[in-house]
């Protein structure tokens, strides 16, 4: 049985609960179902509704629901009671232990930059360019350095070094693809080409959180970013191990098949945006 997450994202979606099944009614009048049983979690945008109904059946199945503004950030979240507090004495008991969390950070680093040097390998085959090649090698040889000694500050400063390397090789693509890039930005976006990969980072994030509450995880908690009442640590921590494998390659795959277009990216006063037209189109996709 196939598991999902339903998003409720388009102005004037609608959900409610019939049977055992989640009846999604998007504006356009199309209608799709899905059996309760297989929903793992629930975002839902500011123009769309959800029945009361369906959220306390959501809620009994132990699904986690999210709610999120405009711009994708995550306004508040609905979790199932009960399974809460074991899982977070148990994340506490876990992630108070240094040793436990040195090892969950060599991971999670080793396995970003090696998705890092994977992405880039795979477009070397196609674009014959040194910076390519040159930065797959060096990649590679930092992957093994992450199992060497040293602490958490060592880790992140890893980290730091592949990503640096890692996005000036980026670029040399997103401008291959016919974009441009005045090398990695957040907010605001310097290029259409952050713009979309910001977007595409809400979209990872959103994931994540609804993922860690359905698992009745505390976000502030983590193992290799700050930890602080102001920063979900875990969040961004999670985060990491996807950012190359999902959201830059499937950008680089709408770039590359022209799906989208720089010219459907909004230089404002405040920075480059995705349009309109250009966020349908992503959903979609």
């Amino acid at each position: 049985m196939n598991m999902c997450v339903v998003y409720l994202l388009q102005d004037g979606s609608k959900a409610k609960k019939q049977g055992g099944r989640i009846i999604v009614e998007s504006r356009d009048g199309t209608v799709s179902s899905v059996p309760i049983q297989c929903v793992t979690g629930v975002v839902v945008g500011g123009a769309a509704q959800l029945s009361t109904q369906a959220v306390f059946a959501l809620l009994e199945q132990g699904v986690a629901l999210s709610y999120i503004d405009f711009h994708g950030r995550v306004k508040g979240q609905l979790s199932p009671s009960g399974a809460d507090a074991a899982a977070m004495h148990a994340q506490a008991r876990c992630l108070g232990n240094e040793g436990y969390c040195k090892t969950l950070a060599k991971e999670l680093v080793q396995e970003k930059i090696t998705a890092q040097y994977r992405l880039l390998s795979y477009y070397s085959k196609k674009y014959i360019a040194s910076i390519l090649t040159d930065t797959v090698s060096e990649l590679k040889v930092m992957a093994k350095q992450v199992s060497w000694g040293g602490g958490i500050d060592r880790l992140r400063g890893l980290e730091g070094t592949a990503a640096r390397l890692y996005f000036e090789a980026f670029g040399y693509l997103v401008k291959k693809l016919g974009w441009s890039w005045r090398g990695r930005s957040r907010r605001p976006a310097a290029d259409g080409a952050n713009a979309l990969l910001n977007y595409g980072y809400a979209f990872l994030e959103r994931d994540v959180r609804v993922a860690m509450a359905g698992a009745g995880l505390d976000a502030r908690n983590g193992f290799l970013h700050s930890k602080n009442a102001r920063k979900d640590s875990l969040v961004y921590d999670l985060m990491e191990k996807y950012r190359a494998d999902i959201t830059e390659r499937f950008n680089l795959k709408l770039m590359h098949l022209r799906i989208l277009t720089e010219d459907e990216l909004v230089s404002t006063n405040e920075g480059w945006r995705i349009s309109d037209e250009a966020r349908k189109k992503y959903c979609e996709r």
